[in-house]
């Protein structure tokens, strides 16, 4: 059913372009827009009976809202604080994709209120469900996590494992690997960016759909990348909660292999988010002194955030070198030794085949499949009790 926004601004410039952006962007896609240059204008499209599902107004128009309102409002500008859930203010000089991303997630939050749903028990239900879900994570670029989680997916579907692999890349490669490079219709929302909008306009849940696919040469289930990349740099906490849920909500598959790279802002509240809900985390650290230098840094400041949290992520992680134990720093042996270590082989840079292909290489292969022993033996373990 199309959801409707009206929307009370008296700049036409500004009121113009925000209109043409969230007309064609697929978040908006379900919602109806009314515009109105002034309060008293909305007030008797209201009284004639036309319905709203969200308001949005700016600031100067802001003064003449009480409290009486049954659907959620909010206010472009600074002058006037409403935070509440039911009105909420916004800046309105910023990124229009951040600000229809607040927008919609405002609206999610305000119809899960009013659903009775928390959005915290997509996290707490975890505990529950069999999917055994697995982070492969680095904190360094061009450490090889990408090729690793392919080929642990691989490994784990060649032993008839059902597998879902999920790149959460800012910039995804996995296209490489699925021979899907360029085959996306950045039009029209596909992959990733088609569920986030199945949960951004439907927050109860209800028939969400996976738009997953199958590669039966690597055997095992994906989705392609976000079709638009503001997608992806939006990404909230709650909406990779969300997706990840979902997934595993669908009884499908015994694993879900996340492909997660370290956050460009420093920030890191998604990855933060994806790490605690993992079972175990395979953390690939990078080669050569100053990616190890990169790596030590991270996980002391993750440690001085949190001594507690942080102690119970190194019982899941599984730290992954190409070297041996003794090649690395003292301080990250130190940490190593809280955790588990295992050496990985050296492989030489893999070429595109005919069909534009990354092709799977046999030495790694092999060593993910010990990997993947070590990861399915957390989840018999946690499944016998």
């Amino acid at each position: 059913m199309t959801k409707r926004m009206a929307l009370v601004i008296q700049d036409n410039v500004y009121s113009k372009k925000l209109m043409a952006y969230m007309r064609r962007h697929p978040l908006a896609e379900g919602w109806s827009f009314s515009l109105f240059t002034s309060w008293s204008s909305f007030k008797a499209s209201e009284l004639a009976g036309d319905t709203v599902d969200l308001l949005l107004v700016e600031d100067i128009a802001g003064s003449a809202l009480d409290e009486t309102w049954l659907y959620p409002i909010a206010i472009l500008g600074t002058s006037i604080e409403h935070d509440s859930v039911a009105c909420k203010s916004l800046k309105k000089y910023q990124a229009l994709p951040q600000l229809l991303r607040q927008l919609m997630d405002y609206y999610q939050e305000r119809s899960s209120v009013l659903q009775g749903r928390d959005t915290g028990q997509a996290q707490a239900s975890f505990s529950n469900k069999q999917t055994n879900i697995i982070t492969v994570y680095s904190g360094s670029g061009g450490s090889g996590k990408s090729t690793l989680a392919v080929h642990l997916a691989h490994a784990a579907g060649s032993l008839r494992e059902r597998i879902f692999l999920l790149n959460m890349e800012y910039w995804n490669s996995l296209p490489l690997w699925t021979g899907t490079v360029n085959r996306t219709d950045s039009k029209r929302a596909s992959g990733l960016s088609e569920l986030l909008f199945q949960i951004k306009s439907n927050a109860s849940g209800d028939n969400w759909t996976l738009p997953q696919k199958r590669h039966e040469r690597l055997q095992f289930e994906y989705m392609e990348p976000f079709s638009h990349p503001d997608d992806r740099h939006m990404l909230t906490s709650d909406d990779a909660l969300h997706i990840i849920h979902t997934i595993a909500e669908k009884g499908l598959y015994n694993s879900l292999i996340v492909d997660l790279d370290s956050p460009p802002d420093g920030k890191g509240v998604v990855q933060a988010s994806l790490l605690e809900v993992s079972r175990k985390v395979v953390w690939i650290l990078g080669e050569g002194r100053a990616a190890l230098y990169k790596e030590e840094k991270i996980l002391q400041c993750m440690e001085q955030q949190s001594p507690e949290q942080f102690r119970q992520l190194l019982t899941k992680i599984l730290f992954i070198h190409r070297g041996q134990y003794s090649d690395l720093p003292v301080k990250l042996q130190r940490l190593c030794s809280q955790a588990q270590f295992h050496p990985l082989p050296t492989i030489k840079q893999q070429q595109l085949n005919q069909r534009e292909q990354l092709n799977i290489s046999a030495e790694l292969r092999a060593a993910a499949g010990t990997i993947w022993s070590v990861c399915s033996a957390v989840r018999r373990v946690q499944h016998a009790r």
